[in-house]
């Protein structure tokens, strides 16, 4: 996990073959030639994506999440007792908008 990028990111030692880029393209992650890594964007779909591909099982057998221990981020926010925006907030307007 790349927080700082907001990326979940897979690195091969070696160009993976054919049918390991088709399972990481089919759970939507992309090839990242800047970083030489297979990413997309740090959610929590991605960390479920991540736990049900084959190619980057851990020997251990855990899943990657239990080998990142990141929790939800809105179960993050609910635990520190910050609300939760689900929209952006609307401004009202200003100056001649206001007068029309």
């Amino acid at each position: 996990m790349n927080r700082e990028d907001n990326r979940l990111q897979v690195f091969f030692d070696g160009k993976p073959d054919a049918d390991i880029r088709a399972e990481l393209k089919s759970s939507g992650f992309r090839w990242a030639p800047s970083v030489g890594a297979w990413q997309r964007q740090l959610t929590d779909n991605a960390i479920r994506a991540a736990d049900r591909l084959e190619c980057i099982k851990p020997l251990s057998s855990e899943k990657p999440s239990q080998l990142q221990k990141k929790p939800s981020i809105l179960q993050t926010m609910r635990e520190q007792g910050e609300k939760v925006k689900t929209e952006p907030e609307k401004k009202a307007p200003s100056g001649r908008d206001a007068e029309r």
